[in-house]
């Protein structure tokens, strides 16, 4: 962690301290800590702000573009019963992502699959709120969704070719999203039975893999937000 800059640290710091308070209340259910995993995203996304270096201006904004989409999404998830959405703006994260790692490398092919996947899921988002199809339409986007996580995370172990000149950028991009992954795993598992799928899986299972969820998925988020300053 060397490699870090006082105020990077600072936010570090704070970070693994909430970070610390909601795994002890997940882990013994002492409390409910949504409250502490919403500032700790809000707080991912302000470390951004703080970086006098950068790959380039469009590297950092798509960063905090998703970042903030991130806000939203994690706000629906812990809130709201509005996981249909939550996941659609996971999505568009995803791809965004993509973009941002995906530099250079064949870019009018892969924009022209990633403009495609996401008029595909708004198109979905539209349906879903018309009150079409609802349960297929979230079968279908948790299957774009896990499609380009996995894809993501690809990208992001060949991203050496966009980050050739920064090597601790794209060791953190290839952590924060390989760790993404993981969080996307036990969010899976946790929820294979509401989509009718191993429904015999043990309750101990599914709640071992919920509590997982943010012990990966703060990690990735500050490691993300790291990625944005050129080291």
């Amino acid at each position: 962690m060397c490699f870090l800059n006082v105020k990077q640290k600072i936010y570090v710091g704070i970070l693994m301290v909430i970070y610390i308070i909601f795994l002890l209340g997940d882990f013994w259910n002492i409390f409910n800590t949504n409250n502490f995993k919403f500032i700790s995203i809000i707080l991912c996304f302000f470390m951004t702000f703080n970086y006098k270096e950068y790959i380039s201006k469009k590297d950092i904004l798509l960063l905090r573009v998703a970042k903030f989409l991130t806000i939203i999404t994690d706000y629906l998830l812990l809130f709201t019963n509005y996981f249909f959405y939550g996941v659609c703006i996971f999505s568009i994260i995803q791809i965004i992502y993509i973009y941002r790692h995906n530099g250079t490398k064949n870019k009018s092919k892969g924009d022209y699959i990633l403009k495609s996947l996401l008029v595909v899921i708004i198109s979905i988002s539209i349906l879903n709120f018309l009150g079409f199809f609802k349960n297929e339409n979230m079968l279908i986007i948790t299957s774009i969704y896990s499609i380009l996580i996995i894809g993501g995370t690809i990208i992001a172990y060949l991203a050496p070719a966009y980050y050739k000149e920064n090597y601790i950028n794209r060791k953190l991009v290839f952590y924060g999203m390989f760790l993404f992954l993981l969080c996307d795993i036990n969010v899976g598992v946790s929820n294979l039975s509401n989509f009718g799928l191993f429904s015999e899986i043990s309750n101990n299972i599914k709640n071992y893999s919920f509590d997982l969820i943010w012990l990966f998925y703060l990690p990735s988020q500050i490691i993300l937000s790291m990625s944005g300053r050129k080291y």
